[in-house]
């Protein structure tokens, strides 16, 4: 009587015999084939050029400061990056996030309070009851675009993305 087989099969045989079935068979070189060649984009725009400073912008509730705060303590302090956090702020009470996030940071963390350029290695916070926009190398601070509505954080990601 015949044995059935199933699905399983023994593993090949240890030693030089089973190496040498693993091992894949050489290749002769194939002939007239095109080499690739780096070619230069003829119009690049302004792809190519480096942004006066990269921003990393970070949205929270205002429940995230211990998350901000463990990001900050992390962050190597001299990357070149200018960070921009907005959180959803009470309109009614003055902010300390600035203060709060400072003892986390070896950077310089400033609350953003008129249009202020954007330096490397320094981080900006919205103030309560303002829209925060990235337009070219500057913070801009404008009113809430409804009052009673506030969305800062959507509004800063569309106007950085604009950026």
């Amino acid at each position: 009587m015949a044995k059935k087989r199933s699905g399983w099969q023994r593993p090949p045989a240890k030693g030089a015999h089973a190496a040498a079935r693993r091992r894949p068979a050489a290749r002769a070189p194939a002939k007239n084939h095109a080499r690739a060649r780096a070619e230069p984009v003829k119009d690049a725009g302004n792809y190519g050029s480096r942004p006066d400073v990269v921003v990393v912008g970070i949205g929270a509730s205002a429940g995230g400061l211990q998350a901000l705060r463990e990001f900050f303590r992390n962050v190597v302090d001299d990357s070149g990056l200018a960070y921009v956090v907005v959180v959803h702020l009470s309109p009614e009470h003055e902010s300390h996030l600035a203060g709060l996030l400072q003892p986390h940071s070896r950077m310089q963390v400033l609350q953003v309070a008129e249009s202020t350029q954007l330096k490397p290695n320094c981080v900006y916070v919205i103030p309560p009851n303002a829209n925060l926009s990235a337009i070219d190398t500057h913070l801009r601070l404008s009113a809430l675009e409804r009052p009673g509505v506030r969305a800062p954080i959507d509004h800063f990601f569309r106007t950085l993305g604009v950026e």
